[in-house]
């Protein structure tokens, strides 16, 4: 999907998280609600839009996946897993060090609904995508 205005590469900025639903559920892996969505290739996956929530960008959206599972290795989880993390630290203010009993409960989903409305501040990259198209894409999520 191309953006009709492209965030420059290496801007950074507020983003608002939206689930994109999939329909896909895994109870056994705890993923409900529909939100997980499942690849022709069997790889699961997250779809997020990403929306900026204020300055001279307001309101432009985006969207990325957060990879879950796939066959081809264990990867795309723990990448995905690195970027959950990151957010819940980014838009929670908690630094990836702190072990706190706090920082653990803030980065405790209950389900993925709960990244719906998080603020985040990142890093936005321009990458071509599959069609060849320029498109925004996270570069890296800010925490402190």
């Amino acid at each position: 999907m191309a953006v009709s205005k492209l965030i420059p590469n290496g801007t950074l900025t507020n983003l608002r998280i939206t689930i994109l639903p999939g329909g896909h559920d895994d109870p056994s892996q705890g993923w409900t609600d529909g939100l997980t969505t499942i690849a022709k290739s069997g790889a699961i996956y997250l779809k997020v839009q990403f929306r900026v929530s204020e300055g001279k960008y307001s309101n432009n959206k985006f969207t990325s996946t957060i990879g879950l599972k796939s066959s081809k290795g264990p990867w795309w989880r723990k990448k995905g897993r690195e970027l959950i993390i990151g957010i819940l630290n980014s838009s929670s203010n908690i630094a990836s060090q702190d072990k706190s009993s706090r920082a653990k409960r803030l980065r405790r989903l209950r389900s993925f609904k709960d990244m719906n409305g998080l603020e985040i501040i990142a890093r936005v990259k321009t990458v071509k995508d599959q069609n060849g198209y320029m498109v925004n894409d996270i570069d890296e999520i800010i925490v402190p």
